[in-house]
């Protein structure tokens, strides 16, 4: 197919196809043919340089991922590539622009359609494989510390595994807009490596050692914890918040939590998840 035949008037004339990794049962994928489809009202179709690999795909390879209804079995929800045709009332991308997206599935292709609010335009100084690594760690950071736990200049926040993919860039989003950092880490050169990132403290995980350091980091608790820990951690994570803060859990390594009741409710703590696949395209509009 030419891409140069896509163009904001309308559909070219002819049947046009592309391929596309699609998942077909546990842990199979099959390359197939698949039709172009045209962009509707608010959407972009983008031709996909290249793509990333997180780990929702590997959760939608082994069936266990959970979705919003709009998942389709295609693979990939991160890429980066070139707008080459845009849908009605599309105001902030226009054709030509280099972006990197987040879909809820499907990005592993040649061509992907894409709503405009998740476009973010391409760094000009990253590579197609580098933006494509962007779009799931930048909008999950964002959401997680600014939109699910408001933090502001002078606020605090507990960051479990700083120096894993989406933690240690919520570090230096966090530091960027003046909040302060504690964060755990399972050895001390992990540890290091955050501190080299802004981290305010780095705090070498052993067992709940971490809740002492971060009371002294705080003595009233962080405005925030962001945690991929889950399991024996949830009491110890509530510990460490403020009156009125908020634990947002963006994973697990296990995924039941043993909890104290009583923290949550006479502090009036606040616990939400973060999950890009199972919100809708308006929840990531202000982030995106």
């Amino acid at each position: 197919m030419k891409f140069s035949e896509l163009s904001r008037r309308g559909p070219p004339g002819g049947k046009h196809t592309f391929q596309s990794w699609i998942v077909v049962g546990s842990s199979q994928v099959s390359i197939e043919t698949v039709p172009v489809i045209w962009p509707s009202e608010g959407e972009v179709l983008v031709r996909v340089r290249a793509f990333g690999v997180c780990d929702a795909d590997v959760l939608q390879l082994d069936g266990s991922s959970t979705a919003n209804e709009k998942a389709s079995n295609g693979l990939g929800l991160e890429f980066s590539g070139e707008v080459v045709s845009v849908g009605r009332n599309v105001s902030s991308v226009n054709e030509g622009d280099h972006v990197c997206c987040f879909v809820y599935g499907g990005g592993c292709s040649e061509l992907c359609l894409c709503p405009q609010e998740f476009c973010i335009p391409k760094p000009k100084d990253y590579s197609w494989e580098e933006a494509a690594a962007l779009p799931v760690a930048f909008l999950t950071a964002s959401i997680s510390l600014f939109e699910l736990s408001s933090l502001k200049a002078g606020d605090t926040v507990m960051i479990h595994n700083g120096s894993d993919g989406i933690c240690h860039l919520m570090i230096q989003m966090a530091r960027a807009r003046g909040v302060r950092v504690f964060t755990t880490s399972s050895t001390q050169e992990d540890a290091e490596f955050c501190k080299s990132l802004g981290a305010d403290v780095a705090h070498v995980r052993c067992g709940f050692s971490y809740l002492e350091s971060v009371l002294e980091f705080s003595w009233r608790g962080v405005n925030a914890v962001v945690d991929c820990l889950g399991g024996k951690h949830m009491t110890s994570n509530l510990m460490a918040l403020e009156p009125g803060g908020t634990l947002v859990h963006t994973a697990w390594q296990d995924a039941v939590v043993d909890m104290d009741l009583r923290v949550l409710i006479e502090r009036q703590l606040r616990v939400c998840g973060c999950s890009l696949r199972g919100m809708a395209a308006g929840a990531l509009g202000g982030a995106a």
